[in-house]
């Protein structure tokens, strides 16, 4: 399988991709240091999807993480289960 995210060096911020076979688009939010589990330096890159989720990859991913950070309810406040 080919990787989904293949960077040599962190793209620009603001740098736009397809996740995967679906209309998602993913745009570059943040680039963070970070050191791997074999101690050597990488990058975690966060991106803003299209369908109101965060995902997160390094430079090379045959996928993304995601989690939602926007969570849409039309139900009245006072009818949430808390």
């Amino acid at each position: 399988m080919q990787n989904m995210i293949n960077f040599a060096a962190p793209p620009a911020l603001g740098t736009k991709i397809y996740k995967g076979d679906d209309e998602t688009v993913l745009t570059l939010q943040s680039v963070q240091p970070h050191i791997r589990a074999n101690g050597q330096p990488g990058h975690i890159l966060t991106w803003a999807g299209s369908d109101g989720r965060e995902y997160t990859s390094g430079l090379r991913s045959k996928s993304v993480g995601s989690k939602v950070t926007f969570f849409r309810c039309d139900l009245p406040q006072n009818q949430i289960a808390r």
